[in-house]
């Protein structure tokens, strides 16, 4: 999304802006003082390497005194960092890795040796899965690419009807459980697509692996 045009755009018209980077963090470079939103989210947990459940809540200062947390507790309008510290029974540990997840992204080249890595593996695994699945991959502006996935439709598989979301997460349940990959599936315009993600820790055998497994699923 243009978000260094909407941002601008909405403060013409008063407009405060939440941004969802949920996958950010780690994907794509980050200045968020730059970019200059109200307020902005982004998980840790999905590129930067951390534990589960590890995010960011960035506020601007002029929302900080009037933004609070969902549960109130020690440090209760005392600073806005204190006032989100202590949220009851919740395992803080995964933030303290932070720093740790941090040099660790940084060892391994930073964002553009990552990037380079994924973006081969993606183009060749992204050839392999179309050409034996006979479909293509999602056809998007590259500018709108997400820089480690890619979605490619999956083809019509035999005795199995995926027809909305539920139907998928049925699938996804059954081919974890049965076979040990964790597959997301999606539907663009009523087409059902394979989301496939790369990261350091993947090769190309992983998707020759779903390659087949759908071709098996084919011939059912």
């Amino acid at each position: 999304m243009p978000l260094e045009k909407l941002i601008p755009l909405c403060k013409e018209f008063g407009v405060m802006t939440l941004i969802d980077g949920a996958h950010a963090p780690g994907q794509i470079p980050l200045n968020l003082k730059e970019l200059d939103a109200d307020f902005y989210s982004g998980n840790l947990h999905k590129w930067l390497y951390t534990p589960r459940g590890c995010a960011i809540l960035y506020v601007k200062k002029k929302h900080q005194d009037w933004v609070r947390p969902t549960v109130t507790s020690h440090g209760y309008k005392t600073t806005f960092q204190n006032d989100f510290f202590k949220q009851g029974t919740r395992d803080d540990s995964p933030y303290c890795v932070v720093p740790e997840a941090i040099q660790f992204y940084t060892d391994l080249g930073g964002y553009e040796k990552i990037r380079v890595y994924t973006d081969d593996l993606l183009n060749t695994s992204t050839e392999l899965l179309t050409s034996s699945w006979k479909t293509e991959k999602l056809q998007i502006p590259k500018s709108m690419e997400a820089p480690f996935m890619r979605l490619v439709r999956l083809p019509e598989l035999k005795q199995t009807s995926m027809k909305s979301i539920d139907d998928g997460e049925r699938r996804i349940v059954e081919i974890i459980v049965n076979h040990g990959i964790v597959p997301c599936i999606t539907f663009v315009d009523g087409k059902v697509y394979c989301r496939l993600s790369a990261n350091v820790y993947n090769t190309k055998d992983d998707y020759q692996i779903l390659c087949d497994l759908v071709l098996k699923m084919i011939d059912k």
